[in-house]
Protein backbone atom coordinates (compact mmCIF):
# COMPACT_ATOMS: atom_id res chain seq x y z
CA UNK A 1 0.00 0.00 0.00
CA UNK A 2 1.33 3.21 -0.81
CA UNK A 3 2.14 5.47 2.02
CA UNK A 4 0.75 9.25 2.10
CA UNK A 5 3.32 11.77 0.81
CA UNK A 6 5.14 14.38 2.61
CA UNK A 7 3.05 16.96 -0.17
CA UNK A 8 -0.45 15.01 0.91
CA UNK A 9 0.11 16.00 4.21
CA UNK A 10 1.20 19.50 3.65
CA UNK A 11 -0.33 20.98 0.82
CA UNK A 12 1.66 23.37 -0.91
CA UNK A 13 -0.42 26.70 -2.62
CA UNK A 14 0.19 26.43 -6.81
CA UNK A 15 1.32 29.13 -9.14
CA UNK A 16 3.33 29.81 -11.84
CA UNK A 17 1.00 29.41 -14.85
CA UNK A 18 3.03 31.50 -17.42
CA UNK A 19 6.38 29.57 -17.00
CA UNK A 20 4.46 26.02 -17.42
CA UNK A 21 3.31 27.86 -20.93
CA UNK A 22 6.53 29.11 -21.70
CA UNK A 23 7.99 25.68 -21.93
CA UNK A 24 5.09 23.27 -22.58
CA UNK A 25 5.05 21.84 -19.31
CA UNK A 26 1.74 20.59 -17.60
CA UNK A 27 0.83 20.49 -13.60
CA UNK A 28 1.09 16.64 -14.21
CA UNK A 29 4.65 17.01 -14.40
CA UNK A 30 5.16 18.18 -11.23
CA UNK A 31 7.90 16.79 -9.19
CA UNK A 32 7.86 17.79 -5.55
CA UNK A 33 6.62 20.78 -4.12
CA UNK A 34 8.13 23.04 -1.15
CA UNK A 35 7.29 26.61 0.75
CA UNK A 36 9.58 28.45 -1.54
CA UNK A 37 9.42 26.84 -4.91
CA UNK A 38 7.50 23.91 -7.01
CA UNK A 39 9.64 21.80 -9.47
CA UNK A 40 8.73 19.75 -12.44
CA UNK A 41 10.30 17.46 -14.77
CA UNK A 42 11.63 19.03 -17.94
CA UNK A 43 13.51 15.99 -19.18
CA UNK A 44 15.71 13.31 -17.99
CA UNK A 45 18.23 15.90 -17.55
CA UNK A 46 16.95 19.20 -16.21
CA UNK A 47 13.94 20.39 -13.74
CA UNK A 48 12.18 23.55 -13.84
CA UNK A 49 12.01 25.01 -10.12
CA UNK A 50 9.24 28.21 -10.15
CA UNK A 51 9.70 30.03 -7.09
CA UNK A 52 7.19 31.76 -4.88
CA UNK A 53 6.10 34.97 -5.31
CA UNK A 54 7.58 36.12 -2.39
CA UNK A 55 11.26 35.12 -3.10
CA UNK A 56 13.65 37.57 -4.39
CA UNK A 57 15.89 37.82 -8.01
CA UNK A 58 18.70 38.49 -5.50
CA UNK A 59 17.52 34.96 -3.35
CA UNK A 60 17.84 33.23 -6.45
CA UNK A 61 20.85 34.64 -7.63
CA UNK A 62 22.72 34.03 -4.30
CA UNK A 63 21.68 30.76 -4.29
CA UNK A 64 22.82 29.84 -7.62
CA UNK A 65 26.39 31.34 -6.61
CA UNK A 66 26.65 29.40 -3.11
CA UNK A 67 25.77 26.36 -5.18
CA UNK A 68 28.88 27.00 -7.62
CA UNK A 69 30.85 27.48 -4.17
CA UNK A 70 30.03 24.26 -2.90
CA UNK A 71 32.91 20.99 -2.97
CA UNK A 72 30.82 18.02 -2.83
CA UNK A 73 33.81 15.98 -4.17
CA UNK A 74 34.81 14.64 -1.21
CA UNK A 75 31.31 13.57 -0.04
CA UNK A 76 30.18 10.77 -2.39
CA UNK A 77 26.55 12.37 -3.38
CA UNK A 78 26.12 15.55 -5.43
CA UNK A 79 24.36 19.54 -5.19
CA UNK A 80 21.99 21.16 -7.30
CA UNK A 81 23.54 22.61 -10.47
CA UNK A 82 21.67 25.66 -11.65
CA UNK A 83 22.31 25.65 -15.66
CA UNK A 84 20.06 29.05 -15.73
CA UNK A 85 17.43 31.24 -14.13
CA UNK A 86 15.00 33.87 -15.20
CA UNK A 87 11.77 35.88 -14.64
CA UNK A 88 8.46 35.78 -16.82
CA UNK A 89 5.89 37.49 -15.85
CA UNK A 90 5.43 37.66 -11.88
CA UNK A 91 7.39 34.41 -11.08
CA UNK A 92 11.06 33.91 -10.95
CA UNK A 93 12.38 29.87 -12.09
CA UNK A 94 15.23 28.24 -13.29
CA UNK A 95 16.56 25.35 -15.34
CA UNK A 96 18.62 22.72 -13.08
CA UNK A 97 20.54 19.37 -13.41
CA UNK A 98 17.58 16.32 -13.09
CA UNK A 99 19.01 14.57 -10.01
CA UNK A 100 16.83 11.51 -9.99
CA UNK A 101 14.39 10.58 -7.18
CA UNK A 102 13.65 11.62 -3.85
CA UNK A 103 13.97 9.16 -1.24
CA UNK A 104 10.72 10.08 0.18
CA UNK A 105 9.40 8.95 -3.22
CA UNK A 106 11.18 6.22 -3.15
CA UNK A 107 10.36 4.79 -0.16
CA UNK A 108 5.96 4.92 -1.29
CA UNK A 109 7.01 1.29 -3.09
CA UNK A 110 10.17 0.17 -1.28
CA UNK A 111 10.39 -3.06 -0.05
CA UNK A 112 12.14 -4.21 2.89
CA UNK A 113 15.49 -4.70 1.89
CA UNK A 114 15.32 -0.85 0.26
CA UNK A 115 14.15 0.33 3.51
CA UNK A 116 16.63 -0.94 5.46
CA UNK A 117 19.04 0.74 2.63
CA UNK A 118 17.34 3.90 3.30
CA UNK A 119 17.54 3.80 7.00
CA UNK A 120 20.72 3.52 7.05
CA UNK A 121 21.50 6.37 4.06
CA UNK A 122 19.32 8.59 6.56
CA UNK A 123 21.10 8.25 9.21
CA UNK A 124 24.64 8.35 7.74
CA UNK A 125 23.79 11.73 5.43
CA UNK A 126 24.05 13.55 8.86
CA UNK A 127 27.67 13.44 8.86
CA UNK A 128 28.62 13.82 5.58
CA UNK A 129 26.62 17.27 5.12
CA UNK A 130 29.28 18.83 7.24
CA UNK A 131 32.06 17.68 5.12
CA UNK A 132 30.79 19.89 2.49
CA UNK A 133 33.44 22.46 1.90
CA UNK A 134 31.53 26.07 1.04
CA UNK A 135 33.53 29.35 1.06
CA UNK A 136 33.40 29.47 4.87
CA UNK A 137 33.08 32.73 6.54
CA UNK A 138 34.65 33.00 10.15
CA UNK A 139 30.79 33.85 11.28
CA UNK A 140 27.91 32.38 12.69
CA UNK A 141 24.36 32.79 10.45
CA UNK A 142 23.00 32.50 6.87
CA UNK A 143 24.59 32.05 3.73
CA UNK A 144 21.86 32.44 0.77
CA UNK A 145 19.59 35.10 0.47
CA UNK A 146 19.35 39.27 0.33
CA UNK A 147 18.80 39.86 3.86
CA UNK A 148 20.98 37.32 5.81
CA UNK A 149 21.37 37.09 9.24
CA UNK A 150 24.81 36.84 10.61
CA UNK A 151 26.70 37.00 14.13
CA UNK A 152 30.18 36.53 15.96
CA UNK A 153 28.07 34.34 18.59
CA UNK A 154 25.98 31.47 17.80
CA UNK A 155 23.22 32.03 20.41
CA UNK A 156 22.70 35.36 18.87
CA UNK A 157 22.53 34.45 15.76
CA UNK A 158 19.87 31.86 16.59
CA UNK A 159 17.81 34.62 18.88
CA UNK A 160 17.79 36.86 15.75
CA UNK A 161 16.64 34.51 13.40
CA UNK A 162 13.89 33.52 15.34
CA UNK A 163 12.70 36.96 16.55
CA UNK A 164 12.70 37.72 12.98
CA UNK A 165 10.27 34.68 12.28
CA UNK A 166 8.04 36.36 15.02
CA UNK A 167 6.23 38.83 14.33
CA UNK A 168 3.59 40.57 15.88
CA UNK A 169 0.52 38.17 14.62
CA UNK A 170 2.71 35.72 15.19
CA UNK A 171 3.56 36.44 19.19
CA UNK A 172 -0.25 37.23 19.53
CA UNK A 173 -1.54 34.06 18.55
CA UNK A 174 1.39 31.71 20.16
CA UNK A 175 0.17 34.02 23.20
CA UNK A 176 -3.29 32.80 22.29
CA UNK A 177 -2.75 29.60 21.59
CA UNK A 178 0.02 28.31 24.43
CA UNK A 179 -0.62 29.20 27.77
CA UNK A 180 3.05 29.91 29.37
CA UNK A 181 4.57 31.07 25.89
CA UNK A 182 6.00 34.26 27.07
CA UNK A 183 7.87 32.01 29.91
CA UNK A 184 9.08 29.76 27.70
CA UNK A 185 10.51 31.73 25.18
CA UNK A 186 12.10 33.95 27.86
CA UNK A 187 13.86 30.50 29.33
CA UNK A 188 14.68 29.83 26.02
CA UNK A 189 16.39 33.13 25.59
CA UNK A 190 18.37 32.41 28.54
CA UNK A 191 19.37 28.92 27.91
CA UNK A 192 20.93 30.33 24.36
CA UNK A 193 22.98 32.70 26.68
CA UNK A 194 25.05 29.98 27.72
CA UNK A 195 25.41 28.33 24.59
CA UNK A 196 28.94 27.80 23.53
CA UNK A 197 30.17 29.06 20.41
CA UNK A 198 30.46 25.11 17.96
CA UNK A 199 33.00 24.43 15.59
CA UNK A 200 31.91 26.17 12.10
CA UNK A 201 30.13 23.51 9.81
CA UNK A 202 27.97 23.80 6.87
CA UNK A 203 24.33 22.87 8.14
CA UNK A 204 21.67 22.86 5.27
CA UNK A 205 18.33 23.20 8.07
CA UNK A 206 16.01 20.97 6.41
CA UNK A 207 16.75 17.68 6.12
CA UNK A 208 13.78 14.92 5.46
CA UNK A 209 13.58 12.36 2.73
CA UNK A 210 11.99 14.59 0.47
CA UNK A 211 15.15 16.61 0.27
CA UNK A 212 17.37 13.91 -0.21
CA UNK A 213 17.98 11.98 -3.86
CA UNK A 214 18.24 8.47 -4.72
CA UNK A 215 19.83 6.09 -7.18
CA UNK A 216 18.17 2.56 -7.77
CA UNK A 217 20.17 0.70 -5.36
CA UNK A 218 18.86 3.24 -2.70
CA UNK A 219 21.99 4.68 -1.97
CA UNK A 220 21.73 9.17 -1.25
CA UNK A 221 23.04 10.43 -4.97
CA UNK A 222 22.36 14.21 -3.83
CA UNK A 223 21.17 16.46 -1.27
CA UNK A 224 18.49 19.36 -2.86
CA UNK A 225 16.90 22.17 -1.36
CA UNK A 226 19.38 24.56 0.20
CA UNK A 227 17.94 27.00 1.43
CA UNK A 228 17.52 30.13 3.80
CA UNK A 229 18.02 27.81 6.36
CA UNK A 230 20.95 26.64 5.24
CA UNK A 231 23.83 28.40 7.86
CA UNK A 232 27.10 28.49 9.17
CA UNK A 233 26.78 26.85 12.39
CA UNK A 234 26.71 23.44 14.52
CA UNK A 235 26.27 20.55 12.81
CA UNK A 236 23.88 19.06 15.51
CA UNK A 237 21.24 21.69 14.21
CA UNK A 238 20.85 19.24 10.90
CA UNK A 239 20.38 16.07 13.46
CA UNK A 240 17.82 17.77 15.44
CA UNK A 241 14.84 18.81 12.32
CA UNK A 242 16.58 15.50 10.74
CA UNK A 243 14.68 13.69 13.70
CA UNK A 244 11.84 15.61 14.33
CA UNK A 245 10.42 16.00 11.29
CA UNK A 246 10.40 12.24 10.16
CA UNK A 247 7.29 11.88 12.42
CA UNK A 248 5.12 13.75 10.44
CA UNK A 249 5.69 12.76 6.59
CA UNK A 250 4.63 9.26 7.01
CA UNK A 251 7.60 8.41 5.08
CA UNK A 252 9.05 5.99 8.06
CA UNK A 253 6.54 3.88 9.92
CA UNK A 254 6.79 4.28 13.98
CA UNK A 255 9.09 1.00 14.10
CA UNK A 256 11.73 2.46 11.08
CA UNK A 257 11.18 5.97 13.42
CA UNK A 258 12.19 4.13 16.28
CA UNK A 259 15.29 2.87 14.70
CA UNK A 260 16.37 6.00 13.46
CA UNK A 261 16.14 7.95 16.48
CA UNK A 262 17.94 4.80 18.16
CA UNK A 263 20.85 4.73 15.65
CA UNK A 264 21.32 8.86 15.38
CA UNK A 265 21.38 9.12 19.26
CA UNK A 266 23.69 6.36 19.90
CA UNK A 267 26.15 8.10 17.34
CA UNK A 268 26.21 11.63 17.72
CA UNK A 269 25.43 11.36 21.68
CA UNK A 270 22.75 14.59 21.74
CA UNK A 271 22.50 16.49 24.91
CA UNK A 272 18.95 16.79 25.82
CA UNK A 273 19.23 20.64 26.97
CA UNK A 274 21.06 21.05 23.40
CA UNK A 275 17.88 19.26 21.86
CA UNK A 276 15.33 21.30 23.41
CA UNK A 277 17.46 24.26 22.54
CA UNK A 278 17.60 23.27 18.75
CA UNK A 279 14.07 21.70 18.73
CA UNK A 280 12.29 25.11 20.01
CA UNK A 281 14.71 27.15 17.61
CA UNK A 282 12.76 24.95 15.00
CA UNK A 283 9.09 25.30 16.01
CA UNK A 284 9.55 28.61 16.68
CA UNK A 285 10.94 29.80 13.19
CA UNK A 286 8.11 27.63 11.48
CA UNK A 287 5.37 29.23 13.68
CA UNK A 288 4.79 32.01 10.96
CA UNK A 289 4.45 29.32 8.53
CA UNK A 290 1.58 30.26 5.45
CA UNK A 291 0.17 26.28 6.11
CA UNK A 292 -1.94 25.86 8.93
CA UNK A 293 -0.87 21.90 9.71
CA UNK A 294 2.79 23.07 9.67
CA UNK A 295 1.98 25.80 12.45
CA UNK A 296 -0.60 23.45 14.13
CA UNK A 297 2.46 20.94 14.23
CA UNK A 298 4.75 23.61 16.31
CA UNK A 299 2.22 24.98 18.22
CA UNK A 300 1.43 21.15 19.67
CA UNK A 301 5.15 20.30 19.98
CA UNK A 302 5.56 23.95 21.84
CA UNK A 303 3.08 22.80 24.35
CA UNK A 304 4.53 20.04 24.67
CA UNK A 305 7.86 20.96 25.25
CA UNK A 306 6.14 23.61 28.29
CA UNK A 307 4.27 20.10 29.74
CA UNK A 308 8.20 18.70 30.12
CA UNK A 309 9.08 21.79 31.97
CA UNK A 310 12.01 22.89 28.97
CA UNK A 311 13.36 26.25 30.01
CA UNK A 312 10.91 26.41 33.06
Amino acid sequence: MLKKSYASVYDHPVYGDQVLDQFGISEHQLLGAGRHSRVYAVDRVNVLRIYSPEISFQYVESLSNFYKTLDSSAVGFSVPEVEEFGIKGDYIFSIEKHLGQTMGFALQTSDQLFTDKHIDEYVKILDKIAHLKPELKDIYGEVIGDDIIQSESWGEYLYKRAEKNLDDSTIARLRTLIPNFDKIFEGWRVALTGLENPQKNLVHGDIFPGNLMVDDGGSISAVIDFSPNTVIGDKLLDIVPALIQIDYGNHFDDEQVAIIETEVKKIYKLDREIFNIYEMFIYLCYSSDPRELKRVWCHNNISRLIKEKAFI
